[in-house]
């Protein structure tokens, strides 16, 4: 029962139940498989201990330093295993953990720990080794076949991440497409862009359509799940169908009780506040409630740019006799004025260097305002045999008021724009809801673990946009005043998107669990109906297919896993654009099949990893006849290395490479300039370095680069952006005030205050880069 094991309780009685007669003993194991570690306490503790070899073997343990009682030794470094020890006449007992929260008996356990989900973090504490993975359910990375990263509520607050995009460009496979500024968050992901629609992509706690749409605030979630590559066979086909990978968000807990409060600062003059409130309740302390709450104003680094944001969390849980329960809510609030706006350019003209990053088109009497309001149920009962079978139910709803450009058009390369000016109402809403289960069984010498995943989703997504047809000269280098523009909006239409799924997978393994089968499938069906604004339906298409994943994990070595696998993902088919002979008419789904091979190894306080992939997609064009169709083929090819850890004591660092060739591999259309594909640098990079400064107890000093080589704008274009590397930095000190954390942060991102692109969205919209942000915060825990 993979998901409690990491996110709810692991209560182990023996040690909880134990005298604690050895805290006076300190001990300091690293880089030991379990087996010499136990040889180490008891040499040390003059106490003895039985284990059987079966149980220790393969087993390597947590590194522990200077830890305090012979107890708590025992717990950390049985952490993850499923073995629990039983101190019994000044002997230690290894035996596996009869009564663990996989199967939810909480009668008579006595006290209750609670354990942080996610909570096995590698050596550099802003990765974790586990991950939140759908059908898969709470998984360590090492034990699945394919590249995942985990970024945990450490990495949030070391770089200050107040959106998605302060967080994920981390890895060297994901860079934003948004801008700075703006009123909604997209990305590339492997090279295949995401977001910039009105049904979001982002996944909540394995789940399609409770995430906010547009902007993610980072506050709210424990950590970030990227998972590189079709994942329509873990999640299902989101709702817009991007099939580079996937973002799983993953909800806060009540691990413990908790007292947080955070005051902050940006400029020009954004001031915040956030809270952080946890509590467990009971004789077993089964109930669970976290309270989050965080709101920011004030003008900012861009200019005329005002923001005001106000953004809450509640998150209940409760643990039953065979069961648990919980319920998530969020709500989320930001007022925009002066919106930033990215540009556009036409093929045939050069584009303008850079502008400061400060500047901004937008007149002061833009606006957008968004309110999100967003909630999960899941119930999830455990049987004696272990398995598991729950159900889940949930949905939002999102408004959107906004008038704002509509995308400057670059005119020359002296900086010259002709813009129009764009109202919009958008009122969506979500309901998702589904079944999920997993049992373990053995067939001779071969253990299986059965997951399954039946899910429903509809989205309605009510349009109200109105574009002025009146066309306003203005300069990126010195831009204009204009007056306010009045729009009437038109009567809604509608669009319902409408999913259906089935998964099932099974993974076969040995004994030893050194290798690992998975292979299994997600039936998917997809409805796409279309309404004018009388309610009438104008278009309707409705199709299935079948994404089969195959993967394979081979663990010759306990740190090293080498892993294979083949996966296919699906997109809702487009409709034929204005203009077109077919107009108006559904395509098929597409299909993205992708294959990959890698490796993950762990040495020396460092993890390794490295991907190699392929992967092939079809996209909507119209061709010779003007038919718009599924004709245009995409093939990416990739590496990617990563490296995360401490290299001494005191001395943490992460970095990311990853080298992409992406191109248009067939088409009928012949005015192409290039077979380049937008958005698809051939060469990023990442690298940040954090060490503790010598003499001074609990500072720490951090430097962060992010490298993106040249990219073309859309596909086909011969206009690229400029290559460019930003410099980001950091302090933060740490320290007790009435016995109680305290941290001081300061950030500074693109220190040197350069003017770049920073990326292209995938309708071939251009974003300047991020201003030089400084960022304050005081963080104290009571």
């Amino acid at each position: 029962m993979k998901l409690l094991k990491t996110s709810l309780v692991a209560p182990s009685l023996a040690l909880l139940l134990s005298v604690n007669l050895f805290a006076q003993e300190s001990y300091t194991i690293k880089n030991k498989t379990l087996k010499e570690a136990l040889e180490i306490i008891s040499k040390k503790s003059n106490v003895s201990y039985i284990a059987k070899d079966k149980l220790l073997e393969s087993k390597k343990t947590y590194n522990i330093e200077n830890v305090e009682g012979l107890d708590n030794a025992l717990n950390k470094l049985l952490e993850g295993t499923n073995l629990e020890a039983v101190i019994n006449n000044n002997t230690i007992i290894i035996k596996k953990n009869e009564i663990s929260f996989d199967k939810k008996n909480t009668e008579n356990l006595g006290d209750v720990s609670i354990t942080e989900r996610l909570h096995q973090k590698m050596n550099n504490k802003n990765f974790s080794l586990e991950a939140q993975l759908g059908l898969f359910g709470d998984s360590n990375i090492k034990d699945v076949p394919m590249s995942v990263v985990t970024f945990t509520k450490d990495s949030i607050k070391n770089n200050q991440a107040r959106q998605l995009s302060d967080l994920i460009t981390q890895d060297s496979s994901v860079r934003s497409s948004g801008a700075y500024g703006d009123n909604a968050e997209s990305f590339y992901l492997r090279g295949v862009p995401m977001g910039d629609w009105n049904q979001g992509e982002f996944a909540f706690d394995g789940v399609y359509g409770v995430a906010p749409n547009y902007k993610v605030p980072t506050d709210l979630f424990d950590a970030v799940t990227v998972i590189k590559g079709p994942a329509s066979v873990l999640f299902g086909m989101s709702p817009k169908g991007n099939t580079g990978g996937a973002i799983n968000l993953v909800p806060k807990r009540a691990y413990e009780d908790l007292n947080e409060i955070e005051l902050r600062y940006a400029n020009d003059s954004q001031l915040g506040i956030a809270t952080d409130i946890a509590r467990r309740f009971g004789k077993d302390n089964e109930f669970g409630v976290r309270v989050n709450l965080a709101y920011d104003n004030g003008t900012t680094a861009i200019d005329n740019l005002e923001r005001e944001t106000l953004n809450g969390a509640i998150s209940l849980d409760y643990i039953g006799n065979n069961y648990t329960t919980s319920l998530d809510y969020i709500s989320t609030s930001e007022n925009i004025d002066a919106p930033f706006r990215r540009l556009y350019i036409s093929d045939g003209v050069d584009l303008a260097p850079a502008p400061e990053n400060n500047f901004n088109l937008a007149q002061d009497w833009e606006y957008s305002n968004s309110k999100e309001k967003l909630a999960l149920y899941k119930y999830d009962y455990f049987f004696e045999d272990d398995s598991q079978l729950g159900f889940y139910i949930g949905g939002g709803k999102s408004k959107v008021d906004r008038l704002f450009q509509k995308g400057a058009v670059l005119q020359n390369d002296k900086g010259d724009v002709l813009t129009r000016f764009s109202g919009g109402k958008f009122d969506v809403s979500r309901l998702t809801y589904g079944i999920k289960g997993n049992t373990s069984f053995k067939t001779g010498v071969v253990k299986h673990t059965l997951n399954l995943d039946s899910s429903n989703y509809r989205g309605k997504v009510k349009t109200r946009v109105k574009t002025d047809a009146i066309n306003y000269a203005s300069n990126i280098y010195n831009p204009a005043k204009i007056s306010k523009v009045d729009i009437s909006l038109p009567d809604a239409t509608r669009t319902d998107t409408i999913l259906k799924s089935f998964a099932l997978s099974d993974t076969l393994s040995n004994l030893d669990e050194d290798i690992l089968f998975t292979f299994g499938g997600r039936y998917q069906n997809v409805e796409l109906i279309n309404y004018n604004t009388s309610g009438n339906e104008i278009s309707n298409y409705d199709n299935s297919r079948i994404s089969p994943f195959f993967g394979i994990v081979y663990k010759p070595i306990d740190s090293l896993s080498l892993y294979a696998n083949y996966t296919e993902g699906l997109s809702a088919g487009q409709n034929a654009p204005s203009g077109s002979a077919n107009e108006g008419e559904a395509l098929k789904p597409y299909k993205t099949t992708q294959v990959e091979f890698g490796a993950k190894y762990s040495l020396n306080n460092i993890d390794y990893a490295i991907a190699l992939f392929e992967m092939q997609r079809n996209k909507g064009e119209a061709g010779r006849d003007n038919f718009y169709k599924s004709t245009m083929k995409l093939l990416s090819k990739g590496v990617e290395l990563s490296a995360f850890g401490e290299i001494t004591k005191g001395v943490r660092f992460s970095s990311a490479l990853t080298y992409m060739k992406t191109e248009i591999k067939n088409t009928e259309i012949t005015t192409y300039a290039t077979t380049k594909v937008g958005g698809s640098p051939n060469l990023l990079g990442n690298i940040g370095l954090d060490f503790d400064i010598p003499f001074i107890n609990g500072l720490s000093f951090g430097n962060y680069l992010i490298y993106s080589d040249e990219q073309y704008i859309r596909d086909g274009s011969n206009i690229k952006l400029p290559s460019w590397t930003r410099w980001d930095a950091g302090l933060k000190y740490k320290t007790k005030y009435n016995g109680n954390d305290l941290v001081l942060m300061f950030n500074i991102d693109n220190v040197t205050n350069k003017a770049y692109y920073e990326g292209a969205s995938q309708w071939g919209h251009i974003s300047p880069g991020e201003p030089r942000i400084f960022s304050l915060s005081l963080n104290y825990k009571f």
